[in-house]
């Protein structure tokens, strides 16, 4: 994405995350991270998309959107986060 637009007109990056499709890495370690007591921003961005954002030093993790219907912290289906410099 960075070679194809360029770094410099990335402004941010979405990630959606969807448990049970079989891509599920990032919302289970998310769920995980909340389990284990991390905050949200800080549990996406120890993700595996998280740490790419950060490679490019989009620190800033806003999660906009959880699954009310999952259940408690830790056990989501569905979250939106936004990655930000």
């Amino acid at each position: 994405m960075m070679k194809h637009f360029g770094e410099a007109n990335v402004n941010v990056i979405q990630a959606h995350w969807f448990a049970g499709i079989g891509m599920d890495s990032n919302i289970d370690r998310f769920n995980a991270n909340l389990v284990a007591g991390i905050e949200e921003a800080e549990a996406a961005k120890q993700t595996w998309t998280g740490e790419r954002a950060m490679d490019y030093q989009f620190a800033n993790a806003t999660v906009h959107l959880r699954d009310p219907y999952a259940g408690p912290p830790g056990q989501y289906i569905e979250v939106v986060v936004y990655f930000t410099r």
